[in-house]
């Protein structure tokens, strides 16, 4: 989820073309991209909606750099590091749990979840509690200081997860702040456990 406009689906679609690609969007026009850019090779179904542990509304802030939209209000620090996502707007967008789509998909193992939401990561989880037992490999991006207000840094994400049974197995990406080289978040790869990991 948090899935722009498909650039990781695009991937996962070149590596595994016969894979069924779920993905969720809140804003109308990354959803229309997204639709766009990956629904002529099938195996593809899109949901324009935020996903979080509640259902209903949700005032979203919709960034000029739509890539740091978030439900969550960007902190100060954010704003110094990267001076072109200054501007953002409140928007109304769909608020749904992922569990609530679990009769409409159908997950074939193995299952792997990317989650990518701007700090909102701890509220998708907790609406996803049915779902995350059937996840075999889970990718979140996960940061190390506080870049969106109310956020949870790694370490407390990382609890929740093994809650759920899974372990860290690396990170495969990292920002780092044009500020001082400080790590700020990254792409962090967890294996439920009993899987093996990466070769």
């Amino acid at each position: 989820m948090g899935g722009y406009i498909g650039a990781f689906a695009y991937t996962m679609r070149m590596m595994l073309p016969q894979a069924q690609i779920y993905s969720f969007e809140p804003l109308e026009a990354n959803y229309r991209t997204l639709v766009r850019n990956l629904q002529p090779f099938g195996h593809f179904q899109a949901f324009q909606t935020a996903l979080g542990d509640s259902v209903g509304r949700l005032e979203f802030y919709q960034n000029d750099f739509l890539a740091s939209s978030s439900a969550l209000a960007m902190t100060e620090l954010h704003r110094r590091a990267f001076l072109h996502t200054g501007h953002q707007v409140r928007v109304s967008v769909p608020l749904a749990r992922l569990d609530d789509y679990l009769d409409t998909m159908s997950l074939q193992p193995p299952v792997l979840l990317k989650v990518d939401v701007r700090g909102y990561e701890a509220a998708v989880l907790r609406g996803a509690a049915h779902t995350l037992t059937q996840v075999d490999f889970l990718i979140c991006e996960v940061s190390f200081v506080e870049l969106y207000a109310g956020q949870l840094l790694f370490d407390d994400l990382y609890a929740m997860l093994k809650e759920h049974g899974f372990r860290f197995a690396g990170l495969l990406d990292v920002l780092l702040s044009p500020l001082d080289d400080a790590i700020l978040q990254g792409d962090a790869l967890f294996l439920r456990n009993g899987k093996a990991g990466p070769a």
